[in-house]
């Protein structure tokens, strides 16, 4: 059994009744609304429900921001709950978030076609007015009545997610297993921007190592034979670091670096990483096994060694970008490019400027 959570104002009650209900712009015509548990609540209907809800809201006098809660617990395929099953797990809601003084409904969704699931929609304020229903770590405690669920009632056992402070008192054997797949993640991630001039090149040679991309506020990348999610910012690269890079790859495509620019890039890379001084004057190009994954051998061809310089200087500088270190990446790239600062900046730091001055 997997078990979700969301929250909404007071002014979704009738939308979220609605959908929960299955009554108003069916999106799954095929599923099934039953009620199976009512506490504080009378009637079948959308509207009667929501006039009720209304008034519990009203109660709230802007004591919690999100007064609505709303479950979902969801089944395996081919597993199902009897009546007295279907109580009990009412009775464990009602029992864990105490709501012996709150409206509280639980609903079966059914389908020839999807799983069943049940939705539990909670008014956080009482009808008595006074203590809100306490939602801290609700998460896992709805993870925990789950858990109770699948030994009570014989179902699929699902493990939990562990929180951040069970991660860290992890054994050294699951913590070496985590850092092995985020580590082949993260090269996963650089040999897919090595290249890649376009975002669509970049989404299809993740997907052909075997990934899949969800775009949010930022990116997940989630590894499809295990099912592992991660964020993109987790493996050192957030969504504005990939789109500089393939920007940077693009414009490179367009207009190839001259060798002086290469090496200033070069110079500029080992400054931000501080393997050089500012004052060096010595060009950089003995660094390179410092922060380089390839070298280039002075015996082979002058063509053959500038194409290889400006790999290998790309490489590094993706490798940079990837890098956890804090600094100003854009410095670095426009810096060996010798481009001027964008119109917009100049507008800004003279805004900026202006203001302090006065």
């Amino acid at each position: 059994m997997i078990a979700k959570q969301t929250t909404a104002k007071a002014s979704s009650v009738s939308n979220m009744v609605s959908y929960v209900l299955r009554e108003n712009g069916l999106k799954h015509p095929e599923e099934k609304a039953q009620i199976i548990f009512q506490n504080a609540l009378v009637g079948e209907h959308t509207d009667q429900i929501v006039a009720q809800m209304q008034m519990a809201l009203g109660l709230n006098n802007q004591r919690c921001s999100m007064p609505l809660f709303h479950a979902i617990f969801s089944l395996s395929e081919g597993e199902s709950l009897n009546e007295a099953q279907e109580l009990q797990l009412a009775a464990m809601v009602m029992k864990e978030f105490k709501l012996d003084k709150n409206m509280f409904l639980l609903c079966k969704h059914s389908s020839p076609v999807s799983k069943d699931h049940y939705h539990a929609i909670i008014v956080r304020p009482p009808i008595d007015g006074r203590q809100v229903v306490n939602l801290f770590q609700s998460k896992q405690r709805l993870m925990n009545i789950a858990r109770k669920c699948e030994m009570l009632f014989h179902l699929k056992q699902v493990k939990t997610p562990k929180t951040w402070k069970q991660k860290l008192n992890s054994s050294n054997t699951e913590k070496q297993h985590w850092n092995t797949r985020q580590l082949q993640a993260m090269k996963d991630l650089k040999n897919a921007l090595y290249k890649a001039t376009s975002m669509l090149e970049f989404i299809s040679h993740m997907q052909k190592v075997g990934y899949s991309l969800h775009k949010g506020r930022g990116l997940g990348i989630v590894h499809q034979s295990s099912g592992i999610y991660f964020k993109a910012s987790s493996l050192g690269c957030s969504l504005s670091k990939i789109e500089k890079i393939i920007a940077f790859n693009k414009k490179q495509q367009k207009a190839p670096l001259s060798l002086a620019q290469i090496q200033q890039l070069e110079r500029n890379i080992a400054l931000a990483k501080k393997d050089v001084d500012d004052g060096t004057l010595q060009s950089t190009l003995h660094h390179r096994n410092i922060f380089m994954t390839r070298q280039v051998h002075p015996t082979s061809k002058n063509n053959d060694s500038e194409s290889a310089t400006i790999e290998t200087v790309k490489k590094a500088l993706i490798d940079y970008m990837i890098s956890p270190l804090k600094l100003d990446i854009d410095g670095v790239y426009f810096g060996a490019m010798g481009m001027d600062e964008s119109e917009e900046k100049k507008r800004l730091k003279e805004k900026r400027r202006i203001k302090l001055s006065m």
